[in-house]
């Protein structure tokens, strides 16, 4: 019976008949026929039910999206504006009225100074809580909504200023110098205008031409060291390789010892633990950029040394990689949500893990998050300690770079090598969601990829295993070492 809409509006009106004083039967009512695209009467309900009681905010909405759906966008903002005035606090309503506003008010209009004040009062009471994140928030809503409020303008740029934003702080000042009435212009303003443009004429984001404001919505200068750090132990890991490893099976199960670490399972909840939330968004940030280069960097270790085709011939090395890059699994998952994401729009938003599938996506988001455990516990039922002696030297130079190399180097480049580049230091939180990346064990899928692309994967799972083993003693002194200096 799920979306029988007719049948449903039947049921709803013969609700109507027996109880007609019901407001919910109005309000499911007008909801099924918008539904049915007969908006003209969903209006006239919500009409009704406003005129009975203006506090109720669903059928504001309704009316207004209604409207919209007509395509009689002035009516559906008028709507919307008094539904905001009666109740203030609805934020979606609020949102779905600005999308409008910006789309089809004129930018000189005088009602775009009313909607922008709830903002503005909206950063006046986050700013006397010395919350600066909201009241930044809020003044970017207002100058959103009306960009010529110059006052509104002043006190955003006066946030960015206290945030360390000298750039963002001088931009909004020129707009406000380029855009107001030349006579109202404060001397003030153009001494401030003067002397921070001076200040700021050799900035390293001036020579760049960097937003420092926005790139810092997604920490781009911690990810770039991140993935400068990865590039660099994999360097360093590949000229050990080719000069002091002879059998290629283990080259390339060696070669992701030196920068591959099990940062999705370990690394997040570690730096958490550190630093508490904000390095969990920030470990959370760096893996949307570092597992995708792990897998790509980890087939290019594999592969590379083992380019045989079934006839005994070597292939093109760039091709083999290339095509080895193509069918690894993570990778193609990782392409396939992908896709998903771009084409979900298409499809009104449905996502299995709220349509009527739900069910099955819960049994694979089980799955999934047993998955490492559960590799591991396979992985200790195959484990063999007679192999210790024959790999040791393998092994040994693996933990070693694993879980001394890697977090020693990685920590290194990202402490010293952003103020050499006019980046400023790092945070604690973002040092720690670093720490993570280099210095947690082996990868739980090294030891897969290294089966199916014909490396040693026996080889593979004593590294797992023992520097798994020994982070438990190398994360420990690391981390005391760490807090000791200030880093953390």
């Amino acid at each position: 019976m799920q979306g029988d809409y007719k049948n449903a509006e039947k049921r709803v009106r013969l609700s109507l008949e027996l109880n007609p004083a019901e407001d919910k039967f109005y309000e499911l009512l007008a909801n099924i026929l918008y539904r049915l695209s007969q908006y003209e009467e969903v209006i006239n309900i919500c009409d009704y039910r406003i005129e009975h009681d203006r506090s109720r905010k669903t059928a504001w909405y309704l009316k207004g999206f209604a409207e919209y759906k007509l395509s009689d966008f002035e009516s559906a903002i008028n709507t919307w504006s008094q539904g905001c005035e009666i109740s203030g606090d609805d934020e979606i309503m609020r949102a779905a009225l600005e999308i409008l506003v910006n789309s089809f008010v004129d930018i000189e209009d005088e009602r775009r100074f009313l909607w922008a004040k709830y903002h503005v009062e909206n950063a006046l009471e986050y700013s006397k809580r010395f919350d600066y994140p909201g009241t930044a928030f809020e003044y970017q809503r207002a100058l959103k909504i009306e960009p010529f409020n110059f006052d509104a303008r002043y006190q955003f740029a006066q946030v960015l200023k206290l945030n360390g934003y000298n750039e963002s702080y001088l931009n909004q000042l020129r707009f406000i110098s380029e855009n107001q009435e030349k006579d109202k212009i404060s001397r003030e303003l153009s001494d401030l205008i003067e002397s921070y443009t001076s200040l700021l004429s050799n900035s390293l984001s001036k020579k760049w031409k960097i937003e420092p404001f926005y790139l810092d919505k997604i920490r781009w200068n911690v990810v770039l060291f991140a993935v400068i750090s990865v590039l660099v132990l994999f360097f360093i890991g590949l000229f050990w390789i080719v000069f002091f490893e002879k059998d290629p099976r283990q080259k390339g199960v060696i070669h992701q010892a030196f920068y591959r670490s099990n940062y999705a399972t370990i690394g997040i909840p570690l730096a958490f633990n550190i630093v508490g939330e904000e390095g969990l968004l920030l470990a959370s940030l760096i893996s949307a950029f570092s597992v995708p280069a792990f897998n790509i960097l980890a087939v290019i270790s594999l592969s590379a040394f083992s380019r045989t085709e079934s006839n005994g011939k070597k292939t093109n090395l760039f091709i083999h990689i290339l095509k080895e890059i193509v069918r690894n699994p993570l990778i193609q998952g990782v392409a396939l949500g992908m896709f998903c994401i771009i084409i979900r729009p298409f499809f009104g938003g449905w996502r299995f893990s709220t349509g009527n599938l739900k069910f099955i996506f819960k049994a694979f988001e089980a799955l999934g998050s047993i998955a490492p455990w559960f590799s591991l516990i396979i992985l200790g039922g195959q484990f063999k300690f007679t192999s210790v002696k024959r790999l040791l030297p393998q092994i040994s130079v693996s933990v070693f770079a694993r879980l001394i190399l890697a977090p020693a180097v990685g920590m290194l480049i990202c402490i010293f090598l952003p103020p050499i580049f006019g980046f400023p230091s790092f945070s604690s939180a973002e040092y720690a969601s670093l720490f993570g990346l280099f210095a947690t064990s082996e990868a739980v899928a090294s030891i897969s990829m290294a089966d199916q692309m014909n490396g040693d994967s026996e080889l593979a799972g004593q590294i797992l295993v023992w520097t798994t083993v020994f982070s438990s003693l190398t994360l420990f002194l690391f981390v005391a070492f760490f807090r000791h200096i200030g880093i953390f």
